[in-house]
């Protein structure tokens, strides 16, 4: 009896315990239609960045669009695709060759001997028939070339704009940071000799002083922090105008 009790037990207790719960089911109505604006061109303008008003931004970006090697290096590859685009087309039209000879002998008679000069010129024009479309097809992958080569120009323009915007607005907020950073060290400093003072009287506790020492020399740390971010932002800056970052001067 003891043994039917214990087998009813354990089969209430594994039944509980694979209990599955019902499946959670969500439904997601689907759209019928959807549409993706894909003129982008229409709302962006040639030179956007001028609408930040800043001069100095500006004049870096011209700086960097006439001196920067990455896109000087995009700009030829449009060129080389150009002079193999018209190499190409070259062989669509019929090609003309000229040919001259020049022969000069002497002819010898009974007592006397003449010179005797021959000029032949020959003129031929030749045209190969592009049977199999193998010229078409050359013209075709030089046109996609240059569609490509444009294309990355533009890409390298748009990214070597975006990246002197957003360093040049690093570097005036890092420059504004340690503004600030400099005005409150130089309060925690008068704080910390005021404390100094008030501790060789018995005023305050050791503590309260090294709490503030503290205070003093993280701001300090901080403050050096903010002056290495901003040499590294004007590296940058000089790199991508395409100067020398020892000689790049940012007012």
């Amino acid at each position: 009896m003891m043994k039917v009790y214990l087998s009813i037990f354990l089969a209430r207790f594994f039944s509980a315990c694979t209990t599955i719960d019902p499946k959670l089911e969500i439904e997601i109505e689907k759209a019928d239609s959807y549409s993706i604006n894909t003129d982008l061109n229409s709302s962006v303008k040639d030179r956007w960045w001028e609408d930040f008003n800043s001069p100095t931004l500006n004049t870096l970006v011209d700086q960097a669009l006439q001196n920067s090697p990455n896109l000087l290096s995009s700009y030829e590859k449009i060129n080389q695709a150009s002079i193999v685009l018209d190499s190409t087309t070259m062989d669509y039209l019929p090609s003309l060759n000229l040919s001259a000879k020049t022969s000069t002998g002497r002819v010898y008679s009974d007592n006397s001997s003449s010179k005797n000069e021959n000029t032949n010129a020959q003129l031929s024009l030749s045209y190969e028939l592009d049977v199999w479309g193998k010229v078409a097809a050359s013209i075709r992958a030089a046109k996609s070339n240059i569609s490509v080569s444009i294309y990355d120009f533009e890409a390298s323009k748009l990214s070597l704009v975006a990246n002197i915007v957003q360093n040049y607005f690093y570097y005036i907020s890092t420059d504004e940071k340690i503004t600030l950073a400099k005005k409150s060290l130089t309060l925690t400093k008068e704080l910390l000799d005021v404390m100094e003072s008030k501790y060789r009287f018995g005023l305050v506790n050791s503590i309260d002083l090294s709490r503030q020492k503290t205070l003093y020399l993280q701001q300090k740390s901080s403050l050096l922090f903010l002056k290495n971010q901003l040499s590294a932002y004007k590296n940058a800056l000089a790199i991508l105008v395409g100067q020398n970052p020892s000689l790049f001067d940012l007012k």
